[in-house]
């Protein structure tokens, strides 16, 4: 199998992968809503699973490329896959850059998942604080005028819940 072969072979495996992952990234959002913390550290497995094996076909990507790049003299840091797709035949060249494309557009489907997890995950944060917030607020003493006539608060949390009213 040569390498362009092989080099196929992994960008279509990686695709595969991110469209599980992105999968995964949308259920979270599902599970987070429905309050599911099983389900949502289940999900947070499957994703640390996908993203070990994306590791590793990126970085079989990345040696077929330098491979690539020794067997037609290019420089091994420079080369990309628009470079690879310029020096193999045009059928060759056609297919990876649909896969390059498709790559390109799953990898954009990702971050902008990504960013609408985080915006709900912070919404989340922010409700539990303000809501901690105001309990600690409630539970907390009132401060009194002290002999300077100044408004004396405790500085600790005293956790009383009921306060004796004249």
């Amino acid at each position: 199998m040569n390498t362009v072969t092989e080099l196929e072979k992994v960008l279509a495996q990686e695709i595969d992968l991110y469209r599980k992952y992105s999968k995964t990234l949308n259920d979270d959002i599902q599970w987070m809503t429905k309050l599911n913390v099983e389900e949502l550290e289940k999900n947070n497995k499957a994703k640390n699973t996908l993203l070990l094996k994306i590791k590793a076909l990126d970085q079989a990507r990345l040696n077929l490329i330098k491979k690539f790049a020794i067997q037609h003299g290019i420089a091994e840091d420079k080369i990309r896959l628009t470079d690879i797709c310029e020096k193999v035949t045009p059928a060759e060249g056609k297919r990876l850059k649909v896969l390059k494309d498709e790559l390109h557009a799953i990898v954009t489907e990702l971050q902008q998942a990504q960013t609408g997890t985080a915006h709900l995950a912070q919404a989340s944060l922010n409700w539990v604080n303000s809501s901690i917030a105001t309990l600690h607020r409630l539970l907390s003493p009132t401060g009194t005028y002290n002999p300077q006539g100044k408004v004396d608060r405790e500085t600790h949390f005293t956790g009383r819940v009921v306060e004796k009213q004249v």
